[in-house]
């Protein structure tokens, strides 16, 4: 058992796991390199302060976990709009997301993208948070992706190349470092290298997009000393048979905060929202209706394409689209697949959560 799997089990057998999550065993990882790494997933719906948590979330994993406020935080994002929303956010001195960085760094924070210089010396005299789209950290096209590629602003992470014994022992550290094999071993200057050997902390922004085995291996190729994710839809990977097996692996759930009690905060008012958008207002007559008339504890897709109160959810892309919109809120859980729902295995399937604490 590793540090990480006996740190979940201590925190399993005080109850402080989520309830939801009691039956879901723990899932290690692994870097490039065969290390245990430390990874935890908060469950936030959408729209319920998800980049607030991740900046306090960097703030205690250098403070507490790693007791230092230098280094480097990888932070990705989705998509495009995401990437420059954070950013725009992260890189303004007044906003609250930098405000906190900076308190957690001493002042001394560094915002990055992939195209920009990157010094040893800037790493050890600063907290460096480089923000990074998906696509752009996706192995698959390695060599035609700049970040994986030697660049001439990469500096001070490896030894002159010159020195062939130096360049010997940067392999022995850290094996999975991609280098030359002319004449002799040599390190390539790049920053997928760079990041390999600073083991930076990783930020997941809307995790469940990342669990392809492609995605996964990328991330935790780049060697990160911890992974914290964040979700409105935690997504669980089934194990895998056959010629190339492989174990299940599950997002481990640290925190699960429901819609119902953002709302119960005044946090989240679906209903009394001043702009609701066309979609949401059908996710939320489709929740009225599923919580006062519909009679069975889980509901499916077809289940709404067929019986559902308003003309414009009789569709299965509209129907599909607004049971995802409350499943991010809350007030449905998705079930595992081959659930048995109403005498059959189902493939996809929710159970319905009736306000407040009770589930049926």
């Amino acid at each position: 058992m590793d540090f990480t799997e006996t740190a979940w089990a201590n925190l399993q057998g005080a109850g402080r796991l989520p309830a939801s999550r009691a039956n879901v065993p723990f899932s290690p990882r692994r870097d490039g390199v065969g290390r245990a790494v430390p990874n935890a997933t908060l469950k936030v719906p959408t729209g319920g302060g998800k980049t607030w948590l991740a900046v306090n979330g960097v703030s205690r994993i250098m403070g507490r976990y790693l007791a230092k406020n230098t280094g480097f935080v990888l932070w990705i994002a989705p998509n495009e709009a995401i990437h420059s929303q954070t950013l725009k956010a992260l890189k303004n001195r007044q906003h609250p997301y930098r405000q906190a960085l900076d308190r957690a760094a001493a002042g001394r924070v560094k915002v990055m993208e992939k195209t920009d210089r990157l010094d040893a010396r800037d790493v050890d005299a600063n907290l460096c948070v480089m923000i990074l789209m998906l696509q752009s950290a996706n192995r698959q096209t390695q060599e035609a992706l700049r970040m994986f590629k030697d660049r001439g602003d990469v500096h001070g992470f490896f030894a002159p190349e010159s020195d062939q014994a130096a360049q010997a022992r940067e392999f022995e550290a850290v094996p999975n470092l991609d280098g030359y094999d002319d004449m002799f071993p040599m390190v390539k200057d790049s920053l997928g290298n760079a990041l390999r050997k600073i083991r930076p902390v990783v930020v997941m922004d809307e995790g469940q997009k990342a669990t392809s085995e492609l995605a996964h291996d990328t991330l935790y190729g780049f060697n990160p000393i911890f992974v914290l994710e964040l979700t409105a839809t935690p997504k669980d990977v089934a194990a895998r048979g056959g010629a190339n097996p492989r174990p299940a692996r599950h997002a481990n759930l640290l925190v699960e905060v429901t819609g119902r009690e953002l709302h119960a905060e005044d946090m989240i008012k679906m209903a009394d929202a001043a702009k609701v958008s066309e979609e949401t207002d059908r996710a939320e007559r489709l929740r009225q209706w599923l919580v006062e008339e519909w009679p069975h504890p889980e509901v499916m897709t077809r289940d709404v394409v067929q019986k559902a109160p308003i003309r414009a959810l009789r569709e299965t892309k509209a129907a599909a689209a607004a049971l995802g919109t409350l499943e991010r809120h809350g007030w449905v859980v998705a079930l595992p697949a081959g659930t048995v729902v109403r005498g059959a295995a189902r493939s996809t399937a929710w159970r319905i959560v009736k306000g407040g604490c009770d589930a049926v």
